[in-house]
């Protein structure tokens, strides 16, 4: 769909880069720019004690 569909700034696209790093990898990494509550992974959210 490129160029029609572009990512804006530094967010996660799914392109080659995305798979040449792993998916889960970049869903981490995408994580890290967000506060706990907000995270997509379930591991990457504050738990509940």
């Amino acid at each position: 769909m490129l160029p029609l569909v572009k990512t804006d700034g530094n967010e996660l696209g799914v392109d080659s880069a995305t798979f040449e790093k792993e998916l889960a990898a970049a869903v981490k990494d995408n994580d890290s720019l967000y506060p706990p509550e907000w995270r997509l992974s379930y591991k990457g959210r504050a738990q509940n004690a």
